[in-house]
């Protein structure tokens, strides 16, 4: 079982993103979480609720493309063509 304090131990690149209208996963909640793991970056999705994912892909995959360059990973190039076929 993962405690809030073995947080810190985390030292992987972490990205913590919320709707910012959700009412179980709150903005400061996800700014708790990331000042507890070191170098963890916060998206906080404007309009958003706790199914971001499935009512906005396109926006989380942005978010997400954004996180994975900003950490060095490649952006695939065909990556606008994969979210085509999401459901909007």
């Amino acid at each position: 079982m993962y405690r809030a304090e073995d947080l810190g131990d985390i030292r992987a690149p972490t990205l913590i993103a919320t709707g910012e209208l959700d009412p179980g996963s709150t903005r400061g909640m996800a700014r708790e979480l990331a000042m507890r793991i070191s170098g963890a970056d916060v998206a906080i999705l404007p309009d958003q609720r706790h199914m971001m994912p499935v009512e906005s892909p396109r926006l989380v995959n942005q978010v997400l493309l954004g996180f994975f360059e900003k950490i060095g990973l490649a952006k695939p190039a065909s990556a606008d063509s994969s979210i085509k076929g999401s459901v909007a």
